[in-house]
């Protein structure tokens, strides 16, 4: 089967759910080998920005637990089946699905026959290929859709709740916010109701509060469904890294757990569809004055001057943006890896 390659905003291929800040970090620590973009094909780098498996496929993710997903390009702007290799290249799981996702926890949700299930690290299914759609796995459970409604399964395949719910996110702290009908509450894993559905939408418990909406506006509420921070933000984002992006006046900031401002807001959207904000991940959130994205610190101070025509956040002490080609840098801006220059001779701030 064909299919169109997505559109990307970062050099590799990145996946995330709204409000998956669950994942800024976990299963990425380890990561050694990032992916890249040059012309149509993709390829990997380590650390050090060297080019250690060349660009050859038509879509490739990044590396979760030593194994990668990718597909091969079969003429350019379309990509077919998906495999997964290991960081020297050596295709270990062979190349049969439609469309195959990152390894978390030794599980990876991969579509077969329009079907989706979950394989272990040998391309055995421990998930059968019968669901619509499914997320991954977040505190040992998975969400699932079946007949248009959202469950969840363990590990072992198990569901453990049923297929019942409109739309839902990931778990995180032991409860995972869940929507019936227009409604959206927060069940824990017995899939009992631990706040009841009284919001028009909800995020994630991630390190802080909730963002939760109520009407047009947005505020924050813990786990027991009591107000951190009353419906006040135009947008609110979930925590990472003790911080949280919020919309206020037409500006985003940030505020710590309490719902203190702690960055004024100050960085205005260019559009009704780009955010001209981004989580911390290592110390640093990608921001967007004008055109242009940089990185500040906790404090709200740039570290990296914004130069860069897109940008995401670190991993493993390096960041995807575009310069205005695909591009790795560090922590203090120097440039790693380009497709468009060479990265030994150009370290500038």
């Amino acid at each position: 089967m064909l299919r169109s390659t997505p559109v990307r905003l970062i050099c590799g291929f990145l996946a995330a759910l709204f409000f998956s800040v669950a994942a800024v970090d976990g299963h990425e620590s380890s990561r050694t080998l990032f992916a890249i973009r040059v012309g149509d094909k993709e390829g990997y780098i380590d650390r050090s920005g060297r080019v250690v498996i060349p660009p050859k496929y038509g879509l490739a993710w990044n590396f979760t637990e030593g194994l990668a997903s990718v597909s091969l390009l079969i003429r350019p702007g379309y990509v077919g089946e998906a495999g997964f290799i290991d960081e020297t290249g050596r295709l270990v799981i062979p190349i049969r699905f439609q469309y195959a996702r990152a390894f978390e926890k030794g599980r990876a949700e991969v579509e077969l026959d329009g079907k989706w299930g979950f394989i272990n690290r040998k391309g055995r299914f421990i998930v059968k290929p019968r669901y619509e759609d499914v997320h991954s796995f977040n505190e040992g459970l998975a969400a699932v859709m079946r007949g248009g409604k959202w469950g969840y399964v363990n590990h072992q395949g198990r569901e453990v709740i049923a297929p019942q719910y409109t739309l839902t996110w990931g778990f995180g702290e032991g409860l995972a916010g869940v929507w019936q009908r227009a409604q959206c509450g927060f069940i824990n894993r017995e899939n009992k109701v631990v706040i009841g559905f009284r919001f028009n939408e909800c995020g994630g418990f991630h390190g802080g509060p909730s963002p939760v909406r109520v009407g047009d506006k947005w505020g924050y509420v813990n786990k027991k469904g009591g107000w951190v921070v009353t419906p006040t933000f135009e947008w609110a984002e979930a925590f990472s890294e003790g911080l949280a992006a919020v919309k206020l006046h037409g500006k985003w900031g940030y505020i710590s757990s309490s719902g203190k401002l702690v960055i004024p807001p100050r960085f205005e959207d260019s559009g009704p569809y780009v955010k001209s904000v981004g989580v911390f991940s290592e110390g640093l959130a990608y921001v967007k004055v004008g055109s242009k994205w940089g990185f500040i610190n906790k404090e709200g101070k740039f570290v990296i001057t914004p130069r860069f025509t897109k940008a995401s956040r670190f991993s493993n002490g390096m960041a995807q943006v575009w310069d205005p080609d695909c591009t790795y840098i560090d922590t203090s801006g120097n440039i790693l890896w380009s497709a468009g220059r060479n990265p030994r001779t150009d370290k500038r701030n």
